[in-house]
């Protein structure tokens, strides 16, 4: 009831790194989200219609900022006659600059294999043998894990898409 909400740790976390409070919609109150839904669509449809393939994140990143300046000269949505770029021209001034990067990784706490490996979304992958029957922090990002134990990186690897697949590194 009401606007009280219980928010993911990560992501009171990451209000807290950038200095915002997050405030909820009301359930079943769609007149409170309806045009961030909207803009939402929008953009799906300006930069994913038709859907694009891409060999690894760097080729979409490229693609994207390549994709956003030629959106960049459009007509604003709720404006008649200027552009995306000089809407945001105004605003710029009122954002804060970005001095530290947000860390946005979600964490499982898992406990090394007597093998020497983690499983995490149907694949297993390889952990010093100092950590067997331990239980660790394996900080997941868009392409890559780091396992974390006392505080130290102790493992990285590659995110693995596939299924049922062993990624190994010999020298942990």
């Amino acid at each position: 009831m009401g606007k009280e909400r219980k928010f993911n740790r990560r992501f009171l976390t990451l209000a807290n790194h950038y200095l915002f409070e997050p405030v909820a919609c009301t359930p079943a109150a769609g007149w409170e989200k309806g045009q961030v839904e909207n803009q939402v669509d929008n953009v799906r449809e300006w930069l994913f219609t038709p859907r694009a393939r891409f060999a690894d994140f760097n080729e979409l990143n490229a693609w994207l900022e390549k994709r956003c300046e030629e959106l960049a000269g459009r007509q604003h949505p709720s404006q008649t006659t200027r552009t995306i770029a000089e809407c945001f021209n105004d605003e710029q001034p009122l954002l804060r600059p970005i001095t530290a990067q947000f860390d946005g990784y979600k964490e499982h706490l898992l406990c090394v294999s007597s093998t020497c490996l983690i499983r995490l979304d149907r694949n297993n992958y390889s952990a010093p043998a100092v950590w067997v029957g331990k239980v660790i922090s394996v900080r997941v990002t868009a392409d890559r894990l780091r396992l974390v134990a006392d505080g130290e990186i102790i493992a990285v690897h590659s995110r693995c898409f596939g299924l049922d697949k062993f990624i190994f590194n010999p020298w942990h």
